[in-house]
């Protein structure tokens, strides 16, 4: 389903205020539940270990206090005796005012060796009661004052514990025992009961056994066991700390420890629900606060997102009319561009075609022209090269008789170097022969006359050669001097007929070179037609272009408002099937209507677009 765009400002909005208030509201509340789960534990905690400290600072002073009683001489007497007889008498008239100035004890009793009680402050004690099995008892006969655990008396029902001493004689002989028998449920009154965190919160004592003997609740006093369930063991076993539990479906945190002198658990617990009942009224208001923003919120939001939706609304209606009007233009410009471009594309195409048929023949005739041109300048410069080549064979002609003249001479001076060639030799075999002569002395100067006459000798061989050659160079010059005569008398005849040839192609050139000229301007014309159509040509084809892409464009427009109005209103941009066909219809008349081109300029001056 597509939302509006009313509903995307507003569910998100709203959405991240919810999620942003419940965060902090369930934040703050945890945060501050921890907070007092803490507190709760650190108080717990710190009664805990006073309640303990005053178990056993009293006990202390109990035990203190039995150590006094013990130097009485009539409870040292009475123990002495296995029968009832004045000293047991008096014993028990001391231990009955004793009994009375401290409430906390049951009874206060002496027992013989034997472990029978021969005076009490209870009047029908004495010798029916047989403690012997005790194991306080027995620990004080051998010299030790102790502290029993706490049992629950087997006549009373009550939860006691036993603080015994030894009775010695002058010798420091045991003669019996002094027991008192301490009334937890009154010890514990004193120091525990008075504990209270929250109205639900107290203190209960537990036995080493687990057996729950002081409690706020009587019905459970002596009927509960720490061993019945997974905490109580924990607590047993642990001996002190921390923990949290459920009792009678409450759910409940105590801090518990072991008074050692008693051996037993003292439990100091308080019930979470009532501790953290502020905490969840916080929490409630703070939700009740959360709904009434929220509630606000989205009532600001829905009127700002309706008064964004209705201007972006009216904004894109408008826009969609103009849309559509442009697009009818756009495409009546489209096609009367189109046409445009199609008939000035064909006369381009023909004018084109002309251009460059006389395009080819300006270039043919100026081909023509030109050599035509250059062939009057060949022939000019023929004309020049017969003449100069008339003249250098001329001078060729000189130069050769001088050559022949110089090779005579060339053969004379062959002819002395052979004689003088001649008389080096001659020389140089008359040196080798006085060389001879000489024997040792002149052997060097017969090498040096060797080497003249080898060389003398090589000197005529080449004059000889030379002469011969010189010989056959002349006769080839006397020949080509004929040669060149008959060709200088050819070159005058062919100046003569260049010369004729030369007039004729400068008439020819001159010619060719005026019908160029015009053929040219002719070219140069068509030219500037073709490039005005051209240009005529594609301002068409541009302007048919520009209307296509302004056709697509408002398309285009058409289409984002389509989307706009979509996002806008949460439905379709054409609200009803009707819209869309007067649409269509809009856009078929404003393309074949006549004269449309006029009404969409009417439309332009009349701000329409």
């Amino acid at each position: 389903m597509q939302l509006s765009l009313r509903y995307k400002f507003l569910l998100p909005t709203i959405a991240i205020i919810i999620l942003g208030t419940s965060i902090l509201t369930f934040a703050s509340y945890y945060k501050s539940s921890d907070a007092i789960r803490k507190l709760t534990e650190s108080q717990l905690e710190l009664s805990l270990q006073a309640a303990v400290k005053d178990f056993e600072t009293s006990l202390d002073d109990l035990k203190l206090l039995i150590q006094e009683w013990k130097e009485e001489k009539s409870y040292m007497a009475a123990a002495q005796y296995d029968s009832e007889d004045y000293q047991t008498k008096a014993a028990c008239g001391k231990l009955k005012k004793t009994f009375d100035q401290f409430p906390y004890f049951v009874s206060i009793n002496v027992a013989n060796r034997k472990g029978m009680v021969v005076s009490s402050s209870d009047p029908g004690a004495p010798f029916k009661w047989d403690i012997s099995d005790r194991p306080y008892f027995k620990e004080a006969l051998k010299g030790n004052p102790n502290v029993s655990e706490v049992v629950i008396d087997k006549t009373t029902g009550m939860p006691v514990a036993m603080i015994s001493t030894p009775l010695a004689d002058n010798d420091k002989n045991i003669v019996g025992v002094l027991t008192a028998v301490l009334n937890m449920n009154v010890y514990c009154n004193k120091y525990i009961a008075s504990i209270k965190i929250g109205e639900k919160g107290y203190a209960s004592a537990y036995s080493s056994e687990g057996i729950l003997f002081f409690d706020p609740d009587a019905s459970r006093v002596l009927k509960f066991n720490l061993n019945q369930s997974d905490y109580g063991r924990n607590m047993l076993a642990n001996g002190h700390g921390i923990i949290t539990f459920k009792e009678d479906g409450e759910e409940r945190i105590a801090a518990y420890g072991l008074a050692k002198g008693l051996n037993m658990t003292v439990s100091i617990s308080a019930a979470l629900v009532e501790l953290l009942a502020p905490i969840r009224t916080i929490r409630s208001m703070n939700l009740a606060f959360s709904i009434l923003v929220v509630l606000l919120a989205t009532g600001v939001v829905y009127l700002v997102a309706r008064s964004i939706v209705r201007s972006i609304g009216c904004a894109s209606e408008n826009l969609n009319e103009a849309a559509r009007q442009v697009s009818a233009a756009s495409g009546q410009i489209a096609a009367n561009s189109q046409e445009l471009a199609n008939g000035a594309s064909e006369q381009a195409a023909s004018i084109e075609e002309t251009s460059s048929s006389l395009e080819e023949m300006s270039s043919m005739t100026k081909q023509n022209a030109e050599n035509a041109l250059q062939a009057d300048r060949l022939m000019s410069g023929t004309k020049d090269t017969v003449a100069l080549a008339s003249h250098s064979m001329e001078e060729l002609t000189v130069s050769i008789e001088e050559v022949s003249r110089a090779s005579e001479e060339t053969s004379k001076i062959i002819k002395t170097i052979d004689e003088i060639a001649f008389q080096t030799n001659l020389l140089a075999l008359n040196a080798a022969v006085e060389s001879a002569r000489a024997g040792e002395a002149g052997a060097g100067f017969a090498v040096v006359a060797d080497e003249v006459r080898n060389l003398a000798m090589r000197a005529a061989d080449a004059a000889r050669n030379t002469d011969g050659l010189i010989k056959g160079t002349v006769q080839k010059i006397r020949e080509g001097s004929a040669l060149v005569e008959k060709t200088g008398q050819k070159f005058r005849e062919v100046a003569e007929g260049v010369e004729k040839t030369g007039a004729l192609v400068g008439e020819i050139s001159a010619a060719s070179q005026e019908q160029a000229r015009g053929i040219e301007l002719v070219n140069k014309a068509v030219g500037d037609i073709d490039k005005v159509v051209q240009q005529n040509a594609a301002n068409a084809e541009e302007s048919a272009s520009a209307s296509n892409e302004m056709n697509a464009q408002a398309e285009r427009m058409k289409v984002f408002l389509h989307d706009l109005t979509t996002i806008v209103t949460g439905r379709n941009g054409f609200r009803t099937a009707k819209d869309a066909e007067s649409k269509r219809v809009r856009k078929t008349d404003a393309q074949t209507a006549p004269g449309a081109t006029g009404n969409i300029q009417k439309r332009i001056e009349n701000s329409e677009f």
